[in-house]
C-alpha cells in the first residue's frame, strides 16, 4: 500500500538533486514568460514615460586656480618665521570664501533671486494651453476663465520690498489691464496699485514691475524671501570643492534646468569671488601702505640720527680703519640688527590683526627671543675690544642697519602702491562655465538598458513569489517531489478546449457530448489513452479489478476523467462499469441522456437487483448505473455490511469497475468507496490545489485502508506540458475542456 510515509521517503530522495530543482526554476520561467515579458514591458514603459517627460538637469563649473601668497603682504616675508605658515595651499579657506555670503550675495541680488513670479494656472489644462502658446501671444482664456494664466504672459519685476511679516509669504499680482496692477496679501487684501514701469509704494511695501503681459484678471504668485534665506538657498546649488588634494584647483559647479542660465550664473559666482579676493587684497595693502607711511619718517629719523653721531664721531676722531676681527663682529652685529629690526616691524603689524595670543604673533615673538639670545652671545665674544673701536663699530653698525631697513621700507611702499593701483592676488579664473550640450540626467539610454534588466528580475521574481504565495499548484513535479504522489497522467488544458467547452457541450438530444466519442483524435484523449495503458500496469497486482476515482475538492474534473476512460476502456475491447457514486451530486447520466433513477441508492437498499439498475449504453462493451434517487443518508447505505459484496460481485462480471465517487476533503463517501476499491486514484486540476490540501486528502484516504495508486493531474497549461516531462509519449498534446464542476 502507498502511504503518505512512502510518499515523502521517495520525494525526499528526489529532491537531493539539484539539478531538479534548477531545472524547475527553468521551467517556471518558461512557463510563465507572458508574465515576465508583460511586466518587463510595464517596467520600460514606465522608464520610456520617465525619460520623456522628465526635466532635463543640466550641469556647469568653473575652474578657479589658488596660488601661494605673494610677499607682498609683509615688509619682510623672506626673512621673518612667517614662511613657516606658507607650507600649504589656503585652498581649504579659500572654499569656505566662496560659500560666503560676501561672494553670493551680489549673485543673488544680479539675478533677481530674492524673489520670484509665477502664473496661477488651471490644473492641467492650464500647462497644456501654455505649452502651445508663445511669449507675448496671449491664449484666449479657456471656459471664460480670466482670472488663469492660458499661456503667452509675461512678467518681469526689477525689485521688491515688503515688511517682515510678509516675506516668503505667497502675494498675488491681479492684471488690471492698461499696465494697471494690484498686489495682495494671501487674505486677498490689497497692499498696494501701480502701474508698468513705475516705482509703487504703499504701507511698507515697495514694487517695480518693469513689463507686464498678461489679460486683464490674470494672477501671478509673487513670493518675497529673506535675504538671508535667498541666499542660503542659492548656496545650496553652488558645489565647490578643490580638485584632487593639494593641486591650488577648486571647481566652482552647478546643476539647472536651463543650460544658459546655469553657465552664467556659474561664472557670476567665479567672477564675484574673484572681485572680493581683489578687494580685500586691495583693502590689505592699503592698510599695508598706512602702516609703512607711518613707520617711514620714524625710520628716517632714526636713520639721520645714526649718520649724524657718525659723522660727529669721525670728525672728532678722524677715519677709522677697523681690525679684521672688528670687521668680523661689524658683520655679524649689522646682520642681528638688521633682522631683529625687520621682526619688530613684522610684530607691530601683526598686532594690528591678531590678538598677542596668534599663533603667527607667538611665532615672531619666540623668534625675536631667539636672536637678541644670539646676539647677546655674539657680543660677549667681541667685549675685550678697545673702548674706542667698539664705539666707532656700534656707529657704523646702527647707520647701515637704519639705511638698509629705511631703503627696504621704501621699495615696499612703491611695489604695494602699484599693488593697490592694480591688484592681481593670487587666485585666477582658470577655465570660465560654458553652456552644457548634454543633460547630466536622466540618463535616457542608460535608464532604458537598466529598465530592461530590471524588468526581467522583476517580472521573474514576480512568478517565483506567485509560485510560492499562490494556493493552486501548477506543476505536477512539485506533487511528485514533495508529496511522493506519483502522477501516471497529465491531461493538457488548450485554446481549443476552452473553446469547445466539452463538459457543457450538448448534442441534439440534450446529452452532454463525450470527448472520446465526438472528437477521437484529440490531444487530450491521446493522453488518456496514454493514461489508460499505464492503468493496466499499475492496477495489476491490485486486489481487486474496482477503480475509485476521486478528487480533494470539486471542479477537478473526475467525472469527466471518468467517462472519458471508461470509454477508450470499452473501445480497446473491455467489459467495462461506470458506477456514479456521488448519491449528493452526481450527473453522469446526462452524457447518456438517461435519468438517474433507478440506480446505486435503490441497489444498495435492496429495492432493486444489480441487473435491474444497470444500463446498457451506445458504447459497446460499456455499462453504467446512476445515483438513482438521491438518498438522505448517502455515507450509511455505503457503510452496510453488505455494500462491499454487491460491489465484489459486479466487479467479477466485469473487466474494469470504475466509481466516481464525491470529494474526498467534502464527505466521506469516498473514503468509504476507496476502501472497497483496489485501485484509488486522485484526479487534481493544475492550479486549484494548495500543497496542503491535496496531503489532507491523500492522508485521508490512506487512513481507511486505500490503495492509492497514483494521480491525475487535469487542465495542465499547454506550456507546462510542453515542457514538462508529462508530454504524452514525447509529443506536445495540448486539448481544450471545462472540467466538471464537482
Amino acid at each position: 500500500m502507498n502511504t503518505p510515509a512512502n510518499i515523502r521517503t521517495q520525494a525526499a530522495a528526489g529532491s537531493e538533486d539539484d539539478g531538479l530543482v534548477l531545472g524547475d526554476l527553468i521551467r517556471l520561467l518558461f512557463d510563465k514568460i507572458w508574465w515576465v515579458l508583460g511586466i518587463a514591458a510595464a517596467v520600460v514603459l514606465a522608464a520610456l514615460a520617465y525619460v520623456t517627460i522628465a526635466t532635463p538637469i543640466y550641469s556647469a563649473n568653473a575652474l578657479i586656480q589658488v596660488e601661494q601668497p605673494d610677499s607682498n603682504s609683509s615688509p619682510l616675508a623672506s626673512s621673518t618665521a612667517l614662511s613657516s605658515f606658507s607650507g600649504t595651499l589656503p585652498t581649504a579657506s579659500e572654499i569656505e570664501v566662496i560659500q560666503s555670503r560676501d561672494v553670493l550675495g551680489p549673485v543673488v541680488d544680479q539675478y533677481k533671486m530674492a524673489f520670484s513670479i509665477s502664473p496661477q494656472r488651471f490644473p492641467i489644462l492650464g500647462s497644456i494651453a501654455a505649452h502651445f502658446a508663445r511669449p507675448g501671444q496671449l491664449s484666449r482664456p479657456w471656459l471664460g476663465m480670466n482670472s488663469y494664466a492660458w499661456g503667452g504672459e509675461i512678467a518681469d519685476i526689477s525689485s521688491i520690498v515688503v515688511p517682515q511679516a510678509l516675506e516668503s509669504q505667497k502675494l498675488t499680482l491681479v492684471a488690471l489691464g492698461d499696465g494697471r496692477y494690484a498686489l495682495q496679501d494671501p487674505e486677498g487684501r490689497r497692499l498696494v496699485e501701480g502701474i508698468v514701469g513705475q516705482p509703487a509704494q504703499s504701507g511698507g511695501v515697495q514694487i517695480t514691475v518693469n513689463r507686464l503681459v498678461a489679460n486683464a484678471g490674470t494672477r501671478f504668485n509673487v513670493v518675497r524671501w529673506n535675504q538671508l534665506d535667498a541666499i542660503q538657498g542659492f548656496g545650496s546649488s553652488v558645489k565647490v570643492g578643490e580638485q584632487g588634494k593639494q593641486t591650488g584647483i577648486i571647481a566652482v559647479s552647478m546643476n539647472g534646468t536651463d543650460p544658459a542660465r546655469t553657465a552664467e550664473l556659474t561664472n557670476a559666482v567665479a567672477d564675484s569671488y574673484l572681485s572680493q579676493h581683489l578687494e580685500m587684497k586691495q583693502e590689505e595693502a592699503s592698510r599695508m601702505l598706512t602702516f609703512l607711511n607711518g613707520e617711514l619718517p620714524r625710520l628716517k629719523g632714526q636713520l639721520e640720527s645714526a649718520e649724524a653721531r657718525l659723522s660727529a664721531y669721525q670728525q672728532k676722531s678722524g677715519s677709522f680703519q677697523p681690525s679684521t676681527e672688528a670687521g668680523i663682529y661689524l658683520q655679524g652685529s649689522i646682520e642681528y640688527e638688521r633682522q631683529l629690526t625687520a621682526l619688530r616691524l613684522q610684530e607691530t603689524e601683526l598686532l594690528q590683526k591678531f590678538t598677542p595670543d596668534h599663533p603667527m604673533v607667538q611665532a615672531i615673538q619666540r623668534q625675536i627671543g631667539q636672536i637678541a639670545a644670539s646676539k647677546s652671545s655674539f657680543d660677549a665674544r667681541f667685549r675685550g675690544m678697545p673702548v674706542n673701536e667698539a664705539n666707532a663699530l656700534s656707529l657704523q653698525r646702527d647707520a647701515k642697519v637704519s639705511q638698509d631697513i629705511y631703503e627696504l621700507l621704501l621699495n615696499k611702499v612703491q611695489e604695494l602702491s602699484l599693488t593697490r593701483a592694480g591688484t592681481v592676488g593670487n587666485v585666477r579664473i582658470l577655465d570660465r562655465a560654458l553652456r552644457p550640450a548634454e543633460p547630466i540626467k536622466p540618463k535616457k539610454s542608460l535608464i532604458m538598458i537598466a529598465s530592461v534588466f530590471l524588468g526581467l528580475i522583476l517580472g521573474s521574481l514576480f512568478v517565483f513569489a506567485r509560485r510560492q504565495l499562490t494556493l493552486g499548484i501548477e506543476d505536477p513535479d512539485v506533487i511528485e517531489n514533495h508529496l511522493g504522489l506519483p502522477i501516471l497522467g497529465a491531461i493538457s488544458l488548450n485554446a481549443a478546449q476552452v473553446r469547445w467547452d466539452s463538459s457543457y457541450r450538448r448534442d441534439r438530444h440534450g446529452r452532454r457530448e463525450i470527448l472520446a466519442k465526438s472528437f477521437p483524435k484529440d490531444p487530450s484523449v491521446e493522453a488518456l489513452r496514454s493514461f489508460r495503458t499505464s492503468l493496466q500496469f499499475a492496477v495489476s497486482d491490485a486486489r481487486n479489478n474496482i477503480l475509485s476515482m476521486s478528487g480533494p475538492v470539486p471542479g477537478t474534473g473526475k467525472s469527466f476523467i471518468s467517462v472519458n476512460l471508461a470509454t477508450l476502456l470499452a473501445e480497446a475491447g473491455k467489459r467495462v462499469l461506470l458506477i456514479d457514486g456521488d448519491m449528493r451530486r452526481g450527473h453522469l447520466n446526462e452524457y447518456f441522456g438517461i435519468t438517474r433513477a433507478p440506480g446505486l441508492s435503490e441497489m444498495l437498499q435492496r429495492t432493486l437487483l444489480p441487473s435491474q439498475v444497470i444500463n446498457q449504453t451506445d458504447v459497446p462493451g460499456l455499462h453504467t448505473i446512476w445515483t438513482g434517487a438521491i438518498p438522505e443518508n448517502p455515507a450509511e447505505l455505503l457503510e452496510l455490511p453488505e455494500t462491499r459484496g454487491l460491489f465484489e460481485s459486479l466487479g467479477r462480471d466485469y473487466d474494469m469497475v470504475i466509481i466516481d465517487t464525491p470529494p474526498v476533503l467534502a464527505v466521506t463517501d469516498a473514503t468509504i468507496i476507496g476502501s472497497i476499491a483496489g485501485s484509488s486514484f486522485l484526479v487534481l486540476r493544475s492550479g486549484i490545489h494548495s500543497e496542503r490540501e491535496i496531503a489532507l486528502a491523500i492522508r485521508k484516504i490512506s487512513q481507511s485502508g486505500t490503495r492509492i495508486v497514483g494521480g491525475i493531474f487535469n487542465a495542465m497549461p499547454m506550456r507546462k506540458a510542453k515542457h514538462g516531462k508529462f508530454t504524452g509519449g514525447g509529443h506536445n498534446y495540448v486539448y481544450s475542456y471545462e472540467s466538471e464542476k464537482n
